[in-house]
Order: C-alpha cells, then structure tokens, then sequence
C-alpha cells in the first residue's frame, strides 16, 4: 500500500508493482534513511541473499548484491509416455460400458480399486498409443488441464506467495476461482471421454466413492 506522505508518481508506481504481483526484495535503506534502489521479480523465490554494500566512489547510493536461483540444463534425455491426444476414446468408452461393473466393484473396496485400476491400465496400454519426448519437453500437465486452468493455477500460486496467507482475501478469491475451473475442466474432459448416457455417469459417481473412501482409510 502506497505511504500516505508519497506523490502521484510514487503511488502509481507502488500500484503498478501490486497490481502486477512483483516482489520487492530489498529491506533496507540504499541512499540515508531512504530505499531507493530497488529489486524486483515477478518470482518470490528467483532473487535470495540479497546485501547492500558500501557505495561506489563519490556517489551517495549503496551499492546492492544478490542471487539469482535458476535451474542449469539438463543433458538431453528422451523417454517414451502415453499420447492421449492420439488415443482411441471411443473404443475404450466402449468397452467401459460393457463391462459389468457390478461384478468388477464386488467385495471390499481394496479389492474392486485394483480390479478397476488393472482394467483402465490394460485398455490404456491397448489404445492409447505412445511417443518418445526429451525431458525439456513439458510432460507433466493432467491431461484434463487446459490453458485457462493452467493460468488460474499459476496465479493463485503468485498471489499466495506475495501475501503468504491463505485467509487473505486476495488468495481466498483465488483459489475459489481456479477450484472452479478444475472442476469444470475435470467435468468435460469426462464428458468428452466418457458415455454418454445415465449408466456412465452412474458408474463415474461410484468409482469416484471408491476412491474417496480409499483415500481417506490411507
């Protein structure tokens, strides 16, 4: 929040820096009582040890040191994963609705999750087929996640790293935000993968129970 003594260009600029989420990573004064040396990032975590030293011959501002933390590359490697934009989803949602699933989920439900797991694992490896990619290439995205929920996720995690506080209203909103889109995004990635009738959602809504209570007994 901008001072209550700072001028209109002291102001615009102090809501330029919030408004954009940067961070200002420098806590003491450069020049007298006065921070008027600043550094600056759109990531919390990419400026550290950051010191400010003597000044540099007549001039009356200190001088500033710091380190920027960033990942070296890596050698390229190559590595084989499942292509799912390439996948055969209407035979695999075929064969889903004619499995009887009364017979799969029967018993405890340890027992019915492997059945489940072992059949969606076996139609996975039948149709959906694969590609080699080297690991600078971005594997790592579910693949329900589109571009918006990328970008919500991603600035829920800018705004938290600035207020560091989940009760703050900012983070609280975002997070609201981007659940919602998971959510939504989750939902016609299954609509879009799945049957289309009463019987599909009703089995989706009971595997979904059962991985539920699996979770909460780990």
């Amino acid at each position: 929040m901008p001072l209550p003594t700072a001028g209109p260009e002291c102001r615009n600029f102090l809501e330029c820096v919030d408004d954009n989420f940067y961070t200002q990573h420098v806590i003491g004064p450069t020049r007298n009582n006065s921070t008027l040396d600043l550094v600056l990032s759109r990531e919390p975590d990419l400026v550290s040890n950051v010191s400010i030293i003597d000044s540099l011959d007549t001039s009356d501002h200190n001088m500033l040191t710091w380190e920027i933390d960033f990942d070296t590359p890596e050698k390229p490697e190559t590595k084989q994963i499942y292509d799912y934009k390439r996948a055969h989803f209407d035979t695999i949602v075929e064969e889903l609705c004619n499995t009887d699933w009364d017979l799969v989920l029967n018993g405890d439900t340890e027992s019915g999750w492997q059945r489940f797991k072992g059949i969606m694992q076996a139609l996975e490896a039948k149709y959906v087929p694969t590609k080699k990619i080297g690991n600078n290439q971005k594997s790592h995205k579910p693949i329900w996640m589109n571009y918006k929920v990328l970008k919500l996720v991603a600035k829920k995690r800018v705004i938290f790293a600035k207020y560091k506080d989940k009760n703050h209203p900012a983070v609280k909103a975002a997070n609201i935000k981007a659940s919602r889109e998971i959510k939504h995004a989750k939902f016609s990635f299954e609509k879009k993968t799945g049957c289309r009738d009463k019987k599909r959602h009703q089995i989706l809504l009971r595997l979904r129970t059962q991985q539920d209570k699996i979770q909460s007994q780990g």
